[in-house]
């Protein structure tokens, strides 16, 4: 559909993500992975499966995504640490 995915913005990768393109959701993990990155200091959380729950829920809750109360990022910021906080507890 679109020739470079890096190109595109993270709210037209959450818009695209809710059409189940399977590209955008692949960028979301991209950007993901690197907020967890960024995040899990420690290692004793793997960093990779806090990113891939969060972009399973991002997937699931694009629908709810709303550019006008928060910037991409932040969406994706928060709910990587959400799902960070959510494994500490597990724990």
């Amino acid at each position: 559909m679109y020739n470079d995915y890096k190109l595109k913005g993270i709210e037209d990768l959450i818009k695209l993500s809710k059409n189940n393109d399977g590209e955008a959701i692949a960028q979301i993990l991209y950007y993901c992975n690197d907020i967890a990155k960024r995040i899990v200091k420690d290692g004793t959380i793997d960093y990779e499966d806090i990113a891939q729950r969060a972009t399973i829920c991002i997937y699931e809750k694009a629908e709810t995504y709303d550019p006008r109360k928060s910037a991409g990022i932040t969406w994706l910021t928060t709910i990587v640490r959400n799902k960070y906080r959510d494994a500490l507890r597990r724990k």
